[in-house]
């Protein structure tokens, strides 16, 4: 049976598939599916940087699919919780892919951590089998980021720039909020585009069927413009009271 890394890119993935090198297991192929512009710049540089490292020996296969991710979006707009179409494309690229390439089964290594066990209770096909090493080794989300770190991979501050630890793309909408506003602030030039996605999109941004990308914008920037009334008049109050005193 063959060894099959699902890589995502990130911290877990990233720590679980060098330590399998350095403990010497067997690894015969790596597969990634990019999601191409929607994924952090960072990300792209830090994958490169993960192939330079690798043994010569191991396979290392991206995959990707423009046309379905470009017409999914025309069709259903912004994923949902209950519509992740985005995720089945990955899913189904990456199943299709394997299936076809080892018919006989093989062996699955995923990335996720000890302190996130409960997802790994989902369901496998029969002819695959799936295997945890971060579970396995008690290796936590913690521990994993400082592994790499001590590796070399920082994915350029992106882990420790952003108000929550995951750097999926960096259009989702299931992010945390702290995190999309983290894009209004830090990255407008990633927000203009999501506006242009919010034009394309026929739903909202948010489930709710009100919260759009404009309202968003709207609000992060009256909370913007609040903070500095507030700051300017606490700033004035404390000048005031020097004088007097």
């Amino acid at each position: 049976m063959k060894n099959i890394i699902s890589f995502s890119g990130g911290k877990d993935s990233t720590a679980m598939l060098f330590m399998m090198i350095e403990k010497g297991m067997q690894i015969d192929e790596i597969v990634h599916f990019s999601m191409g512009d929607w994924e952090w710049d960072e990300m792209h540089r830090h994958i490169a940087k993960v192939k330079e490292r690798l043994p010569p020996d191991i396979e290392f296969t991206i995959l990707s699919d423009e046309e379905r991710k470009k017409s999914d979006f025309k069709k259903y707009g912004f994923p949902t919780p209950m519509r992740r179409w985005c995720s089945g494309i990955k899913d189904k690229t990456i199943n299709g892919y394997l299936r076809s390439k080892y018919p006989d089964g093989y062996i699955s290594f995923l990335g996720i951590a000890a302190d996130e066990v409960e997802r790994t209770k989902k369901k496998y096909t029969k002819k695959i089998e799936v295997k945890f090493p971060l579970v396995d080794w008690g290796i936590t989300e913690a521990e994993a980021y400082e592994y790499c770190n001590s590796k070399g991979f920082d994915w350029e501050g992106l882990y420790d720039d952003k108000p929550t630890p995951r750097v999926s793309c960096w259009c989702c909408p299931l992010q945390r909020i702290a995190d999309i506003k983290w894009l209004y602030t830090d990255h407008y030039d990633k927000w203009k585009v999501l506006r242009e996605m919010q034009n394309d999109s026929f739903v909202t941004f948010k489930q709710d069927n009100k919260t759009t990308v404009f309202s968003l914008e709207h609000r992060f920037w009256a909370e913007f413009q609040f903070r500095t009334k507030l700051k300017k008049e606490t700033n004035q109050k404390k000048l005031f009271r020097e004088a007097i005193e």
